[in-house]
């Protein structure tokens, strides 16, 4: 599977940083540098420790979309990549949080067979979110639908404020290091299901 992230850089005119516009190929190697990079790491401290332009300098991933060749990240120059992604915010304790997460994802698949195709967890960078980017599901040709089934299914707004606002297929999510990734499978894998989202 492909997949993009962009560097960070200050804009002038903006007096903040922005993420870059250029595609860069995101695989598993790249991710790993990320990850295990301890910039990653010292901006997401800052940014819970109170600087809140800590969080824009970070790396930022694109997990739903993927910018066709030679284009820059725009919302009308993506490809779906067939992936979604929630968020639930002002979640006081996100381990605690996908540990349920996880065990009511067992039963139902102990109990239905119902397959959820989570591909990443992580805590997110305030250290109060958890974001879980899955594969999309033949069922459904929308991001928002996709969303507000695992919502429905996991009881997501249990745990925080689950985050429904889709915008496109380029919205991005910000790097985080790797002791905040509570689950990761298959991340870079081909999808087995490709709606039309």
């Amino acid at each position: 599977m492909k997949l993009n992230f962009y560097n960070p850089f200050y804009s002038q005119k903006q007096k903040r940083y922005c993420p870059g516009v250029q595609p860069l190929l995101l695989d598993e190697e790249s991710f790993r540098n990320i990850t295990n990079d301890k910039k990653t790491k010292a901006l997401c401290e800052a940014f819970q420790a109170g600087d809140a332009s800590a969080k824009s300098q970070l790396p930022a991933l694109c997990w739903t979309g993927i910018c066709r060749d030679g284009e820059t990240r725009s919302a009308k120059n993506m490809e779906p990549s067939h992936l979604y992604m929630c968020d639930v915010d002002h979640c006081e304790n996100a381990r605690e949080a996908w540990s349920s997460i996880r065990q009511t994802i067992l039963d139902k698949w102990e109990k239905e067979g119902a397959d959820f195709r989570i591909r990443l967890v992580h805590v997110t960078p305030s250290g109060k979110g958890l974001r879980i980017v899955a594969e999309c599901v033949k069922d459904y040709t929308t991001l928002k639908e996709h969303m507000e089934w695992l919502n429905e299914e996991l009881q997501l707004d249990n745990y925080g404020d689950f985050d429904s606002c889709v915008k496109d297929l380029s919205r991005l999510s910000f790097a985080v290091p790797e002791d905040y990734i509570l689950f990761q499978s298959n991340l870079f894998g081909d999808v087995t299901n490709k709606p039309i989202v």
